[in-house]
């Protein structure tokens, strides 16, 4: 089940910066919609690593937003505080 529907996916594009990362987008995510990212969380804990999966899940469906491209693999620290690549993003 997807709590974090196009829509929300949508909006949270629409408030990002010209160029942002995945990180970035998480945060804002969180922020503007924290029920739902909380029980998509939620709906992974059956996963290994639910916060991982449920970030790489929201990542691969920014994929088909047309109005978005992949740039480049930047650094940013992650929800955990950890340094780590990223997808870099820009909106068309």
């Amino acid at each position: 089940m997807m709590y974090i529907t196009d829509e929300i996916l949508r909006a949270a594009i629409e408030r990002m910066p010209p160029t942002f990362d995945s990180h970035g987008f998480l945060q804002e995510l969180m922020t503007i919609e924290p029920h739902a990212y909380v029980k998509e969380l939620a709906s992974k804990l059956h996963t290994k690593d639910p916060i991982l999966q449920t970030h790489a899940d929201i990542a691969s469906r920014l994929l088909k937003f047309p109005n978005i491209e992949k740039t480049s693999k930047v650094p940013s620290d992650n929800v955990r505080g950890r340094p780590t690549l990223n997808q870099e993003w820009r909106k068309k």
